[in-house]
């Protein structure tokens, strides 16, 4: 333990003596089909979309690199975003266009309910924070006449001697 304390004193780096690793044996790979979903964050147009329920294939993938040569990483790319009107080519097939539109609605009327409630509470911090320094500013008040009641109780000039008694 001494000597991992005078390494990280000296700035060395410290290597853990049990590296943990990580393998994956196998990988298995589900498709699953696109349909109308409900999520009405992050899309700017178009329908809400998301995986249905059940897979309609799989595929096994004997080693990680197998995987990765049929399937090369998408990281940092947009391949996955999706315009409006793909959006709609997805589900046109499965579903009416009547409830294509029932789902834009209702995700439009959620958006709206959310920036509503953001809002309110917007407003409501701003209101309480007006409350919170309203009652500053009083206390601040409060505290100034009650000194001032303090002084005001007090003569500030010369005191005034009582006349000798002269009938002794």
């Amino acid at each position: 333990m001494a000597e991992a304390e005078a390494k990280v004193m000296s700035g060395q780096p410290m290597v853990d003596p049990m590296p943990t690793r990580v393998r994956f044996g196998s990988v298995k790979v589900r498709k699953h089909p696109m349909t109308l979903g409900d999520n009405p964050g992050g899309i700017a147009k178009g329908p809400p979309i998301t995986m249905d329920w059940e897979h309609v294939e799989s595929e096994h993938f004997s080693t990680v690199d197998g995987f990765l040569e049929k399937y090369p990483s998408t990281k940092g790319t947009n391949i996955l975003r999706l315009s409006g009107q793909q959006r709609r080519e997805i589900v046109s097939g499965l579903h009416t266009d009547e409830d294509i539109a029932q789902a834009e609605q209702e995700i439009k009327m959620i958006r709206l309910k959310r920036q509503e409630s953001a809002d309110e509470e917007e407003e409501g911090s701003i209101k309480s924070l007006i409350r919170k320094k309203q009652a500053e500013q009083k206390k601040k008040k409060e505290a100034s006449s009650r000194a001032f009641g303090l002084l005001g109780s007090f003569s500030l000039g010369r005191r005034r001697r009582a006349p000798p008694d002269t009938a002794s």
